[in-house]
């Protein structure tokens, strides 16, 4: 695991003032998380060459979504240079 992702796993992390827990890396370059009650909000975050795509789900949203629509904005910036 790369120091990108290392930083995230012991205690979680904070994001926009709320706390998140882990869930998992997938391709070393992307982070599921939720956040912890009472904010069960879905967190996808991917790297790309020269940026990070965070999106940050309601409270009911659906995590595979948020992660699809991550991934496509990620690919995008990848495809122009980012």
């Amino acid at each position: 695991m790369s120091l990108f992702f290392a930083l995230f796993t012991n205690k979680g992390f904070t994001l926009n003032n709320q706390q998140f827990v882990l869930l998992r890396v997938t391709d070393e370059k992307t982070i599921l998380a939720r956040g912890k009650t009472p904010n069960t909000a879905p967190v996808t975050i991917q790297k790309t060459n020269q940026a990070v795509v965070i999106g940050i789900g309601e409270k009911d949203a659906q995590a595979g979504s948020m992660s699809i629509a991550v991934g496509k904005i990620a690919d995008y910036m990848e495809g122009v240079g980012y």
